[in-house]
């Protein structure tokens, strides 16, 4: 642990202090002072990957579930990729819902995903199915319908996106002014 308190401190070498920290968890994973330090670099961006490899097992070691959510936020905030983007996103939705068990906040991180690929069909799937699961099928409609405001859709794929979404209000909602508007707006 002073070792890797020294790399860090005295010679800002923060990848050295990751290793000897990494040595220190691997022995034992509840060393609150080596998981803090690991912790306290989270906001060097270019040592990200690195720390969640680290801190991932620790977490699951010490049943800390809630703080690789934290982890998969970190790397959002550091991934420039779209596709890396929503990579992060659907495994963290998926990690919301089956270890966390809360489908409302995995239905957030799925609607994040879909709105950087709305033509993955996968992702819409998992949104319609916890829209389902929740009744949020109002929340599912804003987010469809950010979607197509926001553009940029082959007309094919705008057409189903927008006959979904005027279904949904139909059957699911239950406002047919609003549904008959969405299905003029396909038509036009």
């Amino acid at each position: 642990l002073r070792q890797g308190s020294i790399r860090e401190r005295e010679f800002g070498d923060v990848a050295g202090a990751i290793g000897a920290y990494r040595d220190v968890v691997e022995a034992d994973p509840a060393n609150v002072d080596a998981v803090a330090a690991l912790e306290g670099l989270l906001g060097k961006d270019e040592f990200v990957e690195d720390l969640v490899e680290v801190l991932t097992p620790v977490y699951q070691a010490l049943g800390e579930q809630h703080k690789i959510s934290k982890l998969f936020e970190v790397q959002l905030r550091v991934a420039d990729d779209p596709h890396d983007r929503v990579r992060l996103y659907r495994e963290l939705a998926m990690h919301q819902e089956t270890v966390l068990g809360d489908p409302s906040i995995a239905f957030d991180s799925y609607a994040s995903a879909f709105a950087l690929a709305p033509t993955e069909a996968e992702l819409l799937d998992e949104l319609e199915r916890l829209a389902g699961e929740l009744g949020s099928w109002v929340a599912l409609v804003e987010n469809v319908e950010k979607v197509l405001e926001a553009g940029g859709l082959e007309p094919a794929d705008e057409v189903e996106l927008g006959l979904k979404v005027a279904r949904w209000v139909s059957s699911q909602v239950g406002d047919p002014r609003m549904a008959e508007a969405r299905y003029r707006a396909v038509l036009e």
